[in-house]
C-alpha cells in the first residue's frame, strides 16, 4: 500500500486550540499504529508512513509551539528521536516496532495527549490562547505560511528566468 493521500484533521466546528492540538496528535497516533501494523504485516512501503505519522507529531509541536512551550514536550521529542532512530536502522519491522524506544515514545505520546502534560507549563497569557478558537488560530497560520510562500516563489530565480507574481 503505497498512499500519498493526505490525511483530514476534523475537529467540532466550535473547537478551541487545545482541542485541534489533542485531534492533531491523536490523528498523528493512529496513523502511527496502523502503518505500523501494516508494516509488521509486510508492506514495507509502510515504514515511510510510520515516520511520517512520527513526523507530524513533531510538525503539531512546532505548529502549536507558539502557545505550549518546548520544555513540555522535551522528554516526548527526546523519545520520539529515539524511536526515528531504530525505525531508520536496518532491523526487521519487528524489531522495530516492538522495540523498547518505539513503545516507549507510543506511550509518552498517549501519556501526555491523556494527562494533557502541556496545562502546567502555559502562562496567563498562553492559558488564553489555547481556549480561542481554533479556526482563527488556523486561518492565522496559514495566511502567515501563504505570505511567506508569496515572499519566496516571488522573487526572481535566475538571470534567465523571472517569475511574476500577481498581488
Amino acid at each position: 500500500m503505497k498512499s500519498n493521500r493526505t490525511t483530514i484533521l476534523h475537529v467540532a466546528a466550535k473547537a478551541d486550540v487545545e482541542q485541534g492540538l489533542e485531534a492533531a496528535l491523536e490523528l498523528a497516533l493512529a496513523q502511527w499504529q496502523y502503518h505500523e501494523e501494516l508494516w509488521v504485516r509486510g508492506n514495507d512501503a509502510a515504514k515511510e508512513q510510520v515516520l511520517a505519522a512520527i513526523s507530524l507529531v513533531r510538525h503539531t509541536l512546532m505548529l502549536f509551539g507558539g502557545i505550549v512551550p518546548r520544555k513540555a514536550s522535551t522528554h516526548l521529542r527526546d523519545l520520539l528521536t529515539q524511536c526515528e532512530a531504530t525505525i531508520a536502522s536496518a532491523v526487521s519491522a519487528v524489531t522495530a516496532v516492538y522495540s523498547t524506544e518505539t513503545a516507549m515514545a507510543k506511550l509518552a505520546l498517549t501519556e501526555w495527549l491523556v494527562s494533557k502534560a502541556w496545562q502546567p507549563f502555559l502562562d496567563a497569557k498562553a492559558q488564553g490562547k489555547i481556549s480561542d478558537s481554533f479556526k482563527r488560530f488556523a486561518d492565522i497560520h496559514l495566511s502567515r505560511h501563504a505570505a511567506e510562500l508569496k515572499s519566496v516563489f516571488c522573487q526572481p530565480l535566475g538571470d534567465r528566468y523571472r517569475d511574476h507574481c500577481h498581488a
